[in-house]
């Protein structure tokens, strides 16, 4: 392989799933937001984990990996 048939690409995937969520729900665009992993059912999450956040919502110092209960 040649030096010039390698490709190098940068894909931004820090808010890819807030951004997945946006397409359902345009009401969040431009809105702090995050997604949550939990065990708990939809509607009565008290703990968990964020997944990922709105860049909206960096702002606010919430990250990845943050517990629930802190961002």
């Amino acid at each position: 392989m040649a030096a010039s048939d390698r490709y190098i690409i940068c894909v931004d995937l820090n808010a890819f799933y807030p951004s997945c969520e946006e397409l359902c729900e345009p009401a969040l665009k431009g809105k702090p937001h995050a997604v949550i992993m939990s065990d708990q059912k939809k509607g009565n999450i008290t703990k968990g984990v964020v997944s990922s956040c709105s860049y909206e919502a960096r702002k606010y110092g919430v990250k990845s990996a943050m517990a629930l209960s802190k961002a």
